[in-house]
């Protein structure tokens, strides 16, 4: 059976994303066994692989606990440097502060979320990023996590 070249090209790129991923993945798996979460809107693995989407991961309490290696292409952060922080870190002065209010008031709810918001990169430099959020739950029905998908917009 012949199939097309482009058929082949997708195969490699995504087999090349899943090793670039791998430990992002095995983390991102590692977090969602350890939390017993419940169930997820979206395939964060597709979100990752085919999208490039940034997932970072916070606890119930906003500290982050994760975010895949291609935060840097977006922000110039590694996760060394996030962890232990909060998703406000990338925050500042021109950042508008009716979409972090509706942030706020989105997780105060326990409700997902979708906004453009601008950031700031390590550096200085401002840029839009695209967030979608998602509070977490257990089989308990408890918050466990919070997920934001995020990429420059």
């Amino acid at each position: 059976m012949q199939h097309p070249l482009m058929c082949w090209d997708l195969y490699l790129e995504i087999a090349e994303r899943k090793t670039d991923f791998r430990d992002d993945l095995a983390k991102l798996r590692s977090i969602t066994v350890e939390g017993n979460w419940a169930e997820f809107p979206v395939a964060l693995h597709d979100k990752l692989l085919w999208e490039n989407k940034v997932v970072l991961v916070t606890s119930p309490t906003l500290e982050i606990i994760h975010a895949t290696k291609n935060m840097f292409d977006m922000n110039g952060y590694r996760l060394s440097e996030v962890v232990g922080n909060r998703p406000t870190m990338f925050q500042g002065e021109k950042t508008e502060k009716d979409q972090t209010l509706m942030i706020r008031e989105a997780l105060k709810n326990k409700l997902p979320f979708e906004t453009v918001i601008t950031n700031y990169k390590k550096h200085g430099s401002m840029y839009k990023c695209h967030i979608l959020g998602y509070p977490i739950y257990d089989i308990h029905g408890e918050i466990v996590n919070y997920v934001a998908l995020e990429n420059a917009a």
